[in-house]
């Protein structure tokens, strides 16, 4: 047995000659069934364009490689998404073309269709661990990531420039997202109750509500409800009078990071919103939506039931209203 294990280690350190080494601990059994330790020498592959290492084999090499490539092998067959790892591929249909989460919190309703994902949301929202913190506002993050691609919306950085038109956004996925509901007119995400679809899960997820009524994030201060939790968060400051949001070019500070985005925006004078009959270009998403509306088309959605008299704008609607000296009952 031993003249064996000796004549295998010799084999063993002739074919590995010349390679890059280290010395890991196995546990392997004697003839008298003793647990002895006999060291094992494997290979380590390192990537020559950066620090990564692993002595898993060549396979893993062979993934990280395509980092600096930017090789995308796999890739889906219902949309443009495509990814260097099988694993993600498989993982971008089951959670966006099949719905399925099958990742369940065992402490409120979320679910999730990663295991990291979920375990990010049990940091963060149960046990509140946010150590990454920001030094110009009160946002604080459970990942060093998420504090990275924060730190962009003080900076008004917007590094991922669309090469079709002049959009430009803040974080990768943005960018893919509007590529492909702009231009290649792709809306993966779809309502299973009626045929509206969208290129963006957070706006399913809200349209979604509007099917089953429901607002499961309560105010406990005084019962204010809503369907998206970023809308009680952000509600919840209005009784603390806190504003941890704050512009780091002036006194600006707001409740809202979204609305610290559109500030923001002021300072950089960046209007990404640009129209496509004419000139005219905006800071916010939603201002280019209202004048579309109103200087090229026809459409007037807000009509009075006293005359009839018809806009493109809710605002003008309600001064509109007030000549008839009714009330206007403002909407929830």
């Amino acid at each position: 047995m031993n003249s064996r294990r000796k004549m295998a280690s010799k084999k063993l350190g002739e074919n590995d000659r010349g390679r890059v080494k280290i010395k890991t601990e196995i546990k392997t059994k004697t003839a008298k069934g003793a647990a002895t330790k006999e060291v094992r020498k494997k290979r380590i592959y390192r990537c020559p364009q950066c620090k990564y290492r692993t002595d898993c084999g060549r396979a893993p090499l062979q993934q990280h490689m395509m980092t600096h490539t930017g090789e995308r092998p796999y890739k889906c067959q219902e949309c443009s998404y495509a990814s260097s790892q099988k694993g993600r591929l498989k993982q971008h249909v089951s959670a966006v073309h099949r719905g399925e989460k099958p990742y369940q919190c065992d402490q409120c309703s979320y679910s999730a269709s990663q295991k990291g994902t979920l375990k990010q949301h049990v940091s963060s929202v149960h046990n509140k661990v946010k150590p990454y913190k920001c030094d110009m506002c009160g946002y604080s993050a459970g990942f060093k990531c998420n504090l990275r691609q924060h730190m962009i919306t003080h900076r008004g950085e917007r590094p991922y420039q669309c090469d079709q038109c002049p959009f430009a956004a803040n974080q990768k996925v943005h960018l893919t997202q509007h590529i492909q509901a702009k231009h290649n007119g792709e809306k993966p995400y779809k309502c299973t109750e009626c045929d509206y679809a969208t290129g963006h899960r957070s706006t399913l997820t809200y349209h979604l509500t509007k099917h089953t009524g429901k607002k499961p994030f309560k105010c406990e201060v005084c019962g204010y409800s809503t369907a998206v939790k970023s809308c009680l968060t952000e509600h919840v400051l209005i009784h603390t009078g806190e504003k941890p949001y704050q512009c780091g070019a002036c006194e600006y500070a707001t409740v809202s990071l979204t609305k610290l985005k559109k500030h923001m925006a002021t300072h950089t004078g960046d209007r990404p919103y640009k129209c496509g009959h004419c000139s005219y270009t905006a800071i916010q998403k939603g201002n280019m939506k209202r004048h579309i509306l109103v200087q090229h088309t026809s459409v007037r959605p807000f009509v009075c039931v006293q005359c009839g008299y018809s806009t493109a704008r809710k605002g003008d609607l309600k001064k509109h209203v007030a000549t008839h000296k009714v009330v206007v009952k403002e909407e929830p």
